[in-house]
């Protein structure tokens, strides 16, 4: 025959069931505010009277291991109020209602990967890796342009020509160019050329006559036998025959 035992220890209630069944044990504040409660009989499940009040363990006096069957954990979104839970599912982890997953300054979305801060980078793999970056099918860009393989990089075949767009405005003028390089040096002589043939024979001179310096006085308007220099005259030297 099965046999009840009570015992309370200031506010800490202990309820024991002795023979085939086990019943809760119903901790309390004081006898009217107990933490957790369960009905006389086979163990049930344990209830806080409260919600959202009592903690398991503390930061000083921790439990060391949780081990918890196929159910999962189950949280409550601190700004949102919904209800997020965390199980396993055929070897994945699976977080059911969560807009994300955060870990550091990235966040991982139902839909990629984005940095909390949108002037960050987002660098996958390290410096030295010798791994590639495999993609399924290829990359999309934001105007929409598609990326499927490096041979896409090569600029397609000119489309046809389009009516001509208005001239645009006249540009600044430019710098002034350098100037040009040094003068080179100059150039060695050629050899010297074979002489040429005589020229044919001039006319005879005027024989019988004598040439004289004249100057033609600029002031006076004569002439003056000698050359202007001479006499110390101003005016046009000449040369005459005398007989």
């Amino acid at each position: 025959m099965n046999s009840l035992g009570k015992r309370t220890l200031g506010g800490l209630l202990i309820l024991g069931m002795l023979g085939t069944n086990v019943t809760a044990i119903a901790w309390s504040k004081s006898a009217k505010d107990s933490l957790a409660h369960s009905t006389v009989g086979p163990l049930k499940d344990i209830v806080p009277s409260k919600d959202n009040i009592y903690s398991l363990g503390s930061p000083s006096k921790r439990w060391k291991t949780v081990n918890i069957g196929t159910d999962s954990l189950s949280f409550i979104d601190s700004v949102k109020g919904t209800e997020v839970v965390l199980g396993v599912t055929d070897g994945a982890l699976v977080v059911n209602n969560a807009a994300g997953i955060q870990v550091g300054p990235l966040q991982f979305t139902p839909t990629g990967i984005k940095a909390l801060n949108p002037a960050s980078d987002i660098t996958i793999g390290n410096k030295g890796d010798s791994g590639f970056v495999s993609l399924s099918r290829g990359m999309k860009f934001p105007d929409g342009s598609v990326q499927l393989s490096a041979a896409s990089l090569i600029a397609g075949p000119a489309g046809p020509a389009g009516d001509q767009g208005p001239k645009g405005l006249k540009g600044d003028k430019g710098d002034t160019g350098m100037s040009g390089g040094p003068q080179g040096f100059p150039g060695v002589a050629g050899p010297k050329g074979e002489t040429g043939a005589q020229g044919p024979v001039g006319p005879s001179g005027t024989s019988g006559f004598t040439e004289q310096a004249v100057c033609f006085a600029t002031s006076d308007k004569t002439l003056r036998f000698g050359t202007c220099a001479e006499l110390g005259i101003a005016g046009a030297n000449f040369t005459i025959l005398i007989k």
